[in-house]
């Protein structure tokens, strides 16, 4: 009916709508703003066209195998961020958990669905076998998290947490995901469009060596490719000169991969291990396969931490990594 395009419209936001249903459309007071169409064609909206794309209770409704033609419809209509929510099962690494997972002993079977990263096979249904609230797909935050990932998404999470706190969604048992495109060949480390998982916020260090970001002892880097690639680079500096030990580099790369059964799995695709030294500046190339349109994990992991002299006199007793300047495909 148009509700959220008018409170939009109230606030001097410039608000349009999709819906597929001409008596709702005509019933709206809002209808010079909605478009008729609905989410597997969006071909009356223009691409790139929107700062932000919001989509709200609506993925489950959707049988699986017309998922990925609706999340990249709203990628290709959006140029900044997307709005999601959907019904979300099980802990969220990033935030907020999600429902729980075995709400009684008829759906224990959810558990086990979880486990193998796949939907759940047993639906919530009423008293006539019909899904509850037309709900027909179901699944894990790790299985969407992975789910928008392979469709070249990736979650915003401090936006993400900033919003729970601030219009708490959980009120309405929201489980929201503020999406970006995810970088793609190398990571742009001016800014936040990366998983940042384990990866702290940008440090300039001037002219001579550009924009930093100190990690953590462990952190994972998403990336998507566009074209093929046999070689990663990952430019970074070691610590500084109060390290006074040899220090190992673990890199294992894996690529994101979808089954027919709408299974999300993670396979391996090489590991390497560097040895790295105090106060040097590295550029490692990693040997590497890829093609269009992989995405690719690099989960990287060093033996020992150490807290910088200056960070300690500033009170800052962050475990510190290595400094990460880039990680990519060189053209």
């Amino acid at each position: 009916m148009g509700q959220l395009v008018e409170e939009l419209r109230k606030n001097y936001i410039d608000a349009y709508g999709s819906e597929f249903s001409d008596a709702f459309i005509n019933a709206s007071p809002m209808k010079k703003y909605i478009f008729k169409d609905n989410i597997l064609e969006l071909d009356q909206v223009a691409s790139a066209e929107y700062d932000l794309v919001i989509c709200m209770e609506v993925l489950e409704h959707l049988p699986p195998t017309y998922l990925n033609k609706a999340i990249n419809n709203l990628k290709r209509i959006c140029r900044n961020k997307i709005l999601i929510t959907v019904p979300a099962f099980g802990p969220n690494k990033f935030g907020y958990s999600g429902l729980p997972l075995a709400p009684n002993e008829h759906d224990t079977c959810w558990l086990e669905d979880a486990r193998k990263n796949i939907p759940f096979t047993n639906l919530v249904v009423d008293e006539n076998d019909i899904p509850d609230l037309g709900h027909i797909f179901l699944a894990t935050y790790d299985w969407w998290t992975e789910k928008f990932l392979i469709n070249r998404l990736i979650r915003d999470i401090k936006c993400e947490n900033e919003r729970y706190k601030t219009y708490n969604f959980l009120n309405y048992r929201w489980n929201a995901f503020v999406l970006n495109r995810l970088d793609e060949d190398c990571i742009d480390i001016k800014n936040h469009n990366f998983f940042f998982d384990g990866i702290f916020d940008l440090e300039d260090w001037g002219k001579e060596y550009g924009n930093i970001r100190w990690t953590e002892k462990r952190f994972d880097i998403w990336l998507h490719f566009t074209k093929p690639i046999h070689e990663i680079v990952i430019d970074f500096y070691s610590g500084p000169k109060e390290i006074a030990y040899e220090r190992k580099l673990k890199i294992i790369c894996k690529r994101l991969v979808e089954t027919d059964e709408q299974q999300l799995r993670q396979q391996e695709v090489c590991i390497k291990s560097y040895s790295i030294f105090p106060d040097t500046w590295y550029k490692l190339n990693l040997p590497i396969s890829a093609q269009s349109p992989d995405v690719l994990k690099f989960e990287c992991e060093l033996d020992y931490t150490f807290i910088p002299e200056y960070l300690i006199r500033n009170g800052d007793s962050r475990s510190l990594g290595i400094a990460l300047k880039f990680l990519g495909s060189i053209s």
